[in-house]
């Protein structure tokens, strides 16, 4: 898998090595919408592979220094031009000369430590990647990026207590929704059950839902911005009709299909993305009731090994 970077007589190519077994996710990169496969990597992974810069038509192309860097950076789509690097390691691989024909470098950045999981939402992309740089002079200066992907698995919870939402309304209403535990694995089953204990009001739906909610922050000047994001993710018919009291209906949703990630608490105090389960009653009278729980979600297992055609692409230096 390899990129390309084109300048009038230069071009550079980076590639992974020792990725043959590796799983790849399809992501869009930078502003082009064109769906790229990236690899996947886990914290504590080598990150290997080679560099090559290709001078052509007989050319020369002097510089000071050329290295490769390793960044981890998060970056806010309101805010594009100041990311945050909150992981970095660069190697120099040549200093002072000429480069001609064709020149290859290779790279290893050993047992990284990658704790955050990557991640591109609505306001905040956070990405992982290794990026080449020609140091030219003071005023100019070539790069190329080649961006991976990263999933951390971690271990089940010691304690997942059950989730219990209780809606009352005076001496009209008393539902109470159990759910068999806290936090889930992205491929597990939403397990509870709905008691209807007093129930006056005249109901036509009830529903759940599972709402996204991707939080980010940006400093200006002197002061914070806060933009909230909600995105529901899936919606569920509980009930069609009036139910009675006494009535228990059984809960499974299947999270296995749905469009999820772990969830992430606070992220170098620049974003969180947090989901939350969402009862929503409707009455004959159009009137809604509502009431909302967290779910913690995490990653219990990598995707399956899918054999995916690589394309070469083509893209410009910076």
């Amino acid at each position: 898998m390899s990129m390309f970077s084109s300048k009038p007589f230069h071009q550079i190519e980076i590639s992974f090595t020792n990725v043959e077994n590796r799983q790849t996710i399809n992501q869009t990169i930078g502003e082009s919408k064109e769906i790229t496969p990236l690899f996947i990597y886990s914290s504590g992974d080598n990150i290997t592979g080679e560099v090559k810069i290709k001078i052509k038509n007989s050319k020369k192309l002097e510089y000071r220094n050329i290295s490769i860097a390793f960044i981890g950076q998060i970056e806010l789509t309101y805010d594009p031009g100041n990311p945050t690097i909150f992981i970095t390691e660069k190697v120099l691989v040549a200093k002072g000369g000429i480069l001609t024909g064709s020149n290859d470098y290779s790279f290893n950045f050993q047992r990284k430590r990658m704790r955050y999981e990557s991640y591109k939402g609505t306001n905040v992309n956070l990405r992982y990647f290794v990026r080449v740089i020609i140091d030219r002079n003071i005023s100019t200066t070539y790069s190329q990026d080649k961006d991976f992907w990263v999933m951390n698995v971690m271990k089940p919870p010691l304690e997942n207590p059950p989730i219990n939402i209780k809606v009352g309304l005076k001496s009209d209403l008393n539902i109470d929704i159990t759910l068999e535990q806290s936090q889930f694995h992205l491929t597990d089953v939403i397990k509870g059950i709905v008691n209807y204990y007093i129930v006056k009001i005249q109901f036509k739906s009830m529903g759940l839902s599972i709402i996204k909610r991707e939080i980010t922050k940006s400093n200006s000047g002197m002061n914070q911005n806060i933009f909230t994001e909600n995105e529901t993710i899936a919606k569920f018919e509980i009930m069609d009709g009036a139910p009675v009291q006494g009535d228990k209906i059984p809960i499974r949703f299947f999270l296995r299909s749905l469009n999820l990630t772990p969830t992430f608490p606070q992220i170098n105090n620049i974003f969180s993305v947090r989901y939350f389960l969402n009862l929503v009653l409707v009455d004959k009278k159009e009137k809604r009731y509502f009431r909302e729980t967290e779910l913690v979600l995490y990653r219990n297992t990598l995707p399956e090994k899918k054999t995916i055609l690589i394309k070469k692409e083509l893209s410009s230096d910076k």
